[in-house]
């Protein structure tokens, strides 16, 4: 018996370790190969292998089972968006807030602007007509109704103020005029409804805007399939590939506008491809503007945060926050942001 207790002493610490450093490791590199294992909520492995170390100090006692537990709880709060938001609620409760919008004078907070970003879901016209109860500056729409549909929304929404542009079933609705049409990704990245363009507000400010629709990828209960696994690589490779199109664009990378890119990226924070937007120098507006709960999907519980705003420095958020919908599978994105003089662009 003691040395049937030895061996579990040494076996179950040995396995707990090296789970634990496979999953750090996978959250560190994101490898596409293993993205199947960055879609499952850090916290889910870090709860598993908390209690898988609990049992093993209940079976062996000793301290190397404690600091496991203590490993495990330390890499789900250092990755997990959601406690990251908890993390800047309490700060900005406790502490002094120190982020670019408590730095505006209240005349500035004077001229936010709203924007809107909503899935439509197979082209629901009630899902657009949502936005209303808002009272929005700009709307995103993804999966779209017609063009014709949205024409009195338009009307109802800025009062002959208003423009709109499209690119298959992406569509903005904005307050202004767009100096171009919405262009689509070409070349390598066609095949998808993401499309950007320029707008002119009615005070005169520009402002690049990007509406995005990338490929689905998340944790499903089919991820133990090599096939479902095989299209959640294939995913992130197309929607890498995408975002790199769209940024390598002469619009983007030579402007001296704002520029805010939103929409549907398809997959929650933390993977790859973000690392494209925050070496392009832009940020996440709900870490900018410290939301609390920014799940988005699916609608009726949302677990994950795949509808998002990114943007440049000249872009100030002030407040992010999420509404369910009736007629859609996501949940709308409300960003409130003032325009500012100081950064790159």
């Amino acid at each position: 018996m003691r040395h049937l207790r030895g061996f579990f002493a040494v076996l179950l610490p040995l396995l707990n370790g090296l789970g634990f450093l496979a999953v750090w490791l996978c959250f560190i590199n994101r490898w596409d190969s293993l993205v199947w294992v960055t879609l499952i909520p850090v916290w889910a492995w870090a709860g598993l292998g908390f209690l898988f170390s609990l049992g093993s100090w209940l079976a062996i006692r000793g301290k190397i089972p404690i600091i496991l537990a203590v490993a495990w709880f330390t890499i789900g709060l250092s990755f997990s968006d959601e406690s990251r938001a908890f993390g800047r609620e309490l700060l900005s409760l406790f502490g002094e807030e120190n982020s670019p919008a408590a730095r505006l004078s209240p005349e500035q907070r004077e001229n936010k602007i709203r924007v809107i970003s909503i899935n439509c879901r197979d082209e629901s016209l009630d899902a657009a007509r949502e936005s209303l109860l808002f009272e929005p500056d700009i709307v995103f729409l993804q999966e779209s109704p017609p063009l014709e549909e949205l024409r009195p929304l338009l009307a109802d929404l800025f009062e002959g103020t208003g423009s709109i542009t499209s690119f298959r079933r992406n569509v903005i609705l904005a307050r202004g005029r767009f100096l171009y049409p919405a262009r689509p990704l070409k070349g390598a990245s066609a095949g998808t409804a993401t499309c950007y363009t320029r707008l002119q507000l009615p005070d005169g400010e520009v402002l690049d805007l990007a509406n995005l629709h990338l490929e689905r990828s998340i944790t499903r209960l089919d991820i133990w399939k090599s096939e479902t696994r095989e299209r959640l690589t294939r995913a992130r490779v197309i929607n890498r590939r995408r975002l790199r199109h769209l940024l390598s664009n002469p619009e983007f990378r030579e402007t001296s506008h704002p520029l805010l890119i939103g929409g549907d990226f398809g997959t929650p924070p933390g993977d790859d491809i973000f690392r494209m937007l925050k070496n392009a120098g832009l940020s996440d507006a709900f870490v900018t503007a410290g939301g609390s709960n920014g799940s988005t999907y699916p609608a009726h519980f949302p677990q994950i945060r795949i509808d998002q705003f990114w943007h440049s420095d000249s872009v100030v958020p002030l407040e992010i926050s999420t509404q369910k919908s009736a007629h859609s599978d996501h949940r709308m994105v409300i960003l409130d942001f003032v325009l500012s003089e100081e950064g790159p662009r």
